[in-house]
């Protein structure tokens, strides 16, 4: 499967359980469409996601 930014909505659909399990926890977010991925060679442009602890929110 290509970058999933640049795949239309046909070939999105035919792969809906690899999308589910590639944005469960994704870690990065592509910089130009906001699409979301646990792995940044999915992504053209992946910036990492910072994840805050439970104890940093105060919880």
């Amino acid at each position: 499967m290509k970058k999933l930014c640049k795949c239309d909505g046909k070939t999105l659909h035919g792969h809906v359980r690899r999308l589910a399990a590639t944005g469960r926890r994704p870690r990065y977010i592509c910089g130009l469409c906001g699409r979301a991925s646990d792995e940044p060679r999915h992504l053209c442009k992946p910036v990492k996601i910072a994840r805050k602890s439970a104890k940093a929110l105060g919880s």
